[in-house]
């Protein structure tokens, strides 16, 4: 009798053991996660409102915008965040994007639309289908002079992706917005990465 209420006992105190560490985990990697995405969205804005000045530049003298492309894949490769610049009429003017898509056998194809062929064709996708009413939607508060900053599952790239678009332009209104997306793919392996720590401790 005395050894199996021991046992049970044993068991319990066991069970009590794991909930308190799988919700001490849980907590942490809360904490963190919310933490580096913080840091993370501050880090994209200050950038976003960087390009601003430089973007302004550019839309001034840079009539083939040819320099102003090449700016925003050198950023894109800096940042690794896809980036969007819109007109304040909604309509793309430069893309860094390279986007991937696979054939019938599985095998990446590289679409680059960093030239002005490119923009117009990624322009018309955008304007297309239920993307234009997301674009639209956070186009629209960056016109009103905010900076979005949010974690949304991209329509166009298929993923979660972290979102901040700010304004360019002078003070009495925007004359467009960039918009930055980053996978959010990168987090969750480093979180995967904190989980597995925690419990070998």
């Amino acid at each position: 009798m005395n050894k199996s209420l021991s046992t049970r006992l044993m068991y319990s105190f066991m069970a009590l053991i794991v909930v308190i560490v799988v919700g001490v985990t849980a907590g942490i990697s809360y904490l963190i996660a919310d933490y580096f995405f913080k840091i993370k969205e501050q880090e994209l804005a200050q950038k976003g409102n960087e390009m601003a000045e430089t973007i302004e530049y550019f839309m001034l003298r840079d009539t083939d915008r040819t320099t102003l492309h090449r700016y925003i894949v050198a950023v894109d490769r800096l940042v690794g965040a896809r980036i969007w610049l819109f007109d304040n009429k909604y309509d793309l003017l430069a893309a860094s994007l390279v986007n991937t898509d696979e054939d019938a056998d599985g095998n990446k194809l590289i679409r680059n639309y960093n030239s002005k062929e490119g923009t117009e064709l990624l322009g018309k996708e955008i304007k297309g289908g239920n993307l234009s009413t997301k674009v639209r939607s956070i186009l629209k508060d960056v016109y009103s002079g905010k900076s979005v900053k949010s974690q949304i599952f991209h329509p166009y790239y298929k993923e979660q992706v972290m979102l901040v678009g700010v304004p360019y332009g002078k003070q009495d209104g925007a004359h467009g917005a960039i918009l930055l997306a980053e996978p959010l793919s990168g987090f969750d392996s480093f979180l995967r990465d904190i989980y597995i720590y925690i419990l070998r401790s």
